[in-house]
């Protein structure tokens, strides 16, 4: 087997493992799906510069938050740290909620709000990786 056909293959056992890994957490976890559902809905569109499906469900990311943070974690990824992460995402939903109502916000600033969100997203999809292997 060549290298290059070694390294792609490689690579699509990682991206099958980590995408079933996630699919577990999802499946595991409805109120995290919910939150995924809408992120991902606002996220793919902003990377690329189109920011206006974050502008018009902004209120769907606070209240699948809301959901989220007030909702029971599922016991194999509950934590205190999770806890508190859960509240960060939340605050953050509801800040770049704020910002868009508000209607003064750029586009890169709206961009760049989702960007940040989404970090605080993947911090919670990777503790549960994390104690999902604990």
């Amino acid at each position: 087997m060549t290298n290059k056909a070694l390294l792609l293959l490689s690579c699509l056992v990682l991206t099958s493992f980590f995408s079933a890994n996630a699919q577990s957490i999802f499946t595991k976890w409805d109120q995290l799906s919910d939150y995924h559902d809408v992120m991902a809905a606002t996220f793919h569109p902003a990377e690329e510069g189109d920011v206006y499906p974050i502008k018009t469900r902004s209120v769907e990311l606070v209240k699948t938050g809301k959901k989220l943070v007030k909702g029971s974690i599922p016991a194999e990824f509950a934590s205190t740290e999770m806890e508190d992460i859960l509240k960060d995402l939340y605050k953050d939903s509801k800040a770049l909620n704020k910002m868009i109502k508000k209607g003064k916000a750029s586009d890169e600033q709206i961009k760049q709000g989702i960007i940040d969100l989404h970090e605080v997203f993947h911090q919670i999809v990777g503790l549960c990786k994390r104690e999902e292997h604990s």
